[in-house]
């Protein structure tokens, strides 16, 4: 069947390689020189034998594929300095950061803003509600009791914010 490069024939990495490419199996069978139906029995059982669940797998995949991008594009920008080259070099970078977690640090501190935001919008919402309370119903507590009603509120609201971030 031909030589055997990773596991696979060369023939069937370039089934592989063509099916992934988004080919039809009568692309593929022209490309390649055989009958589209072999063609077409040879893609679904590679996709079947080769498709990793693997969520670690998969994820280094995804680096191979997007560095294989970033090596062509780079020597594209370097080349050329076309801003569309330079637009996708920095989206596919991008990509590869957010696989890679290389922006979790900053993803961490924009949480934290946004959270004490979210909880500072919250203490002021709860502040006038108790506010407009008290001047509906003066006496429906005392301040004591107000001010335990408010500390409750304020540590359901905190643990709820905990959980959801």
């Amino acid at each position: 069947m031909g030589k055997v490069v990773g596991g696979l024939t060369m023939l069937q990495g370039m089934v592989l390689d063509m099916t992934a490419e988004g080919k039809s199996p009568r692309q593929i069978a022209e490309a390649l020189g055989i009958d589209p139906a072999e063609a077409a029995k040879m893609a679904y059982d590679l996709l079947d034998r080769e498709i990793i669940v693997d969520t670690e797998q998969r994820r280094k995949l995804q680096v191979y594929r997007l560095e294989k991008i970033v090596e062509a594009l780079w020597a594209r920008t370097m080349q050329n300095a076309d801003k569309d080259d330079v637009r996708n070099l920095v989206e596919v970078l991008d990509k590869l950061s957010t696989l890679l977690a290389l922006n979790k640090e900053q993803d961490a501190e924009l949480f934290t803003k946004m959270h004490q935001y979210q909880f500072g919008a919250y203490l002021a919402a709860l502040q006038a509600l108790v506010q407009a309370f008290k001047a509906i119903a003066p006496d429906l507590m005392t301040e004591e009791e107000w001010a335990a009603w408010t500390a409750e509120q304020l540590e359901k609201s905190r643990n709820i914010l905990a959980i959801e971030g």
